[in-house]
């Protein structure tokens, strides 16, 4: 299906670890052989590909408070993320980006194909939405919510 968003003149990376004892690598590594993605393993240094990519893409089936996730919202990249707890929290359905059906992949490919539709005056206001929207997840902003909450009671 990533074939078909090719249309689009996109470039997709994939990063992150692989399960280095999982039955499906071969298979894996196959696809990848065969698709327009590009797998570039584990990266500690991610904000470098955060600052340079339009869109951040996290299909989880169940990830919490995403790191990843607040950190692209931090530097203003529109999310397209697993309607799951915690990231559903930070992904905010055609506000910042765009939710989908966690283990569906034709519910990730669609809600792909929702963004590479957007214009980019739309793309730009995900992006500053995101922006934005990351000031709830400050710190500070988060500890003096806990410690008022604390006084309350």
């Amino acid at each position: 299906m990533i074939k078909d968003l090719n249309k689009f003149n996109c470039q997709f990376i994939l990063i992150g670890d692989i399960y280095k004892k999982s039955i499906f690598n071969n298979i894996f590594y196959k696809e990848l052989l065969l698709s327009p993605v590009e797998y570039l393993g584990f990266k500690s240094n991610i904000i470098y590909y955060l600052n340079n990519c339009s869109c951040l893409v996290l299909p989880s089936y169940r990830d919490g408070m995403s790191k990843i996730l607040l950190e692209g919202c931090a530097v203003g990249r529109p999310l397209i993320a697993s309607d799951v707890p915690g990231c559903n929290n930070i992904v905010k359905n055609s506000y910042n980006g765009f939710l989908f059906e966690p283990k569906s992949s034709i519910s990730l490919f669609e809600a792909m194909k929702k963004f590479l539709l957007l214009s980019k005056e739309e793309k730009i206001e995900f992006s500053v939405n995101s922006k934005n929207y990351s000031n709830n997840f400050d710190e500070k902003y988060v500890l003096d919510r806990y410690i008022c909450t604390l006084d309350t009671n």
